[in-house]
């Protein structure tokens, strides 16, 4: 199978040819980038999401509160 990519013509093998170690090995490279930077991006999301929620800015209030009652001397 012939591939366009931004560097130029690849040739690659038929799906039934088990790939050369070289390629197996540059396949998982680009698979684990391609997830660590969709988990960075859903943790990043996610933070965004929780600064902004008007509950957890409540939820951080009363964190402060209880806060200052637990330190209260007894």
């Amino acid at each position: 199978m012939i591939v366009m990519t931004s560097a130029g013509v690849e040739a690659q093998p038929a799906a039934d040819t088990p790939l050369s170690p070289t390629a197996y090995f540059n396949r998982r490279i680009v698979e684990w980038m391609i997830r660590d930077f969709l988990t960075s991006l859903c943790d990043s999301i996610q933070m965004v999401l929780d600064a902004a929620s008007p509950f957890q800015r409540r939820l951080t209030l009363a964190e402060k509160d209880v806060e200052g009652l637990t330190s209260l001397p007894s």
